[in-house]
Parts: C-alpha cells; sequence; structure tokens
C-alpha cells in the first residue's frame, strides 16, 4: 500500500500537516534574516534535517524552542 492511499501526513479535514519548516520559515519565527537563519543551521544553533539539497527544520522542535503550543486536538 502507498503513503498516498494510507493517508499517511493529513490532518483533520484533509488537508496535509507538515512535519517542517523552511529555513525563510525559521528566519521569521527568530525574527533574523535568512543568511542568519542559514548561518545557524549550519553552527547547529537549531535542528535541522538535510533531504537532498534542501534544508528543513522539524516543525516540533522549532515550535518546542519557542513555545509555540500545538493544537490540542
Amino acid at each position: 500500500m502507498s503513503v498516498a492511499s494510507e493517508g499517511l501526513g493529513k490532518a483533520k479535514g484533509g488537508s496535509i500537516s507538515r512535519a517542517t519548516y523552511s529555513i525563510d520559515e525559521v528566519a521569521g519565527l527568530f525574527n533574523i534574516g535568512r543568511n542568519q537563519a542559514y548561518e545557524g543551521a549550519r553552527r547547529g544553533d537549531f535542528p535541522t534535517i538535510r533531504v537532498g539539497r534542501s534544508i528543513r527544520a522539524p516543525k516540533a522542535l522549532i515550535d518546542e524552542m519557542l513555545g509555540i503550543k500545538g493544537d490540542a486536538g
């Protein structure tokens, strides 16, 4: 069975729930510039995942760092 047919990664209501932030989104959350965000990722200031050439930050861990509460469900 494929991932698509199982509906993995979907939130209530059928919309796709993302598990990561882009570096640009992280920059906005931390109120820093894009270059500073890439430098912070390189230094390990926040957790990142590399997928090919793309760098993503796990949403749950970034939200925890910033004290952002998730949906109660």
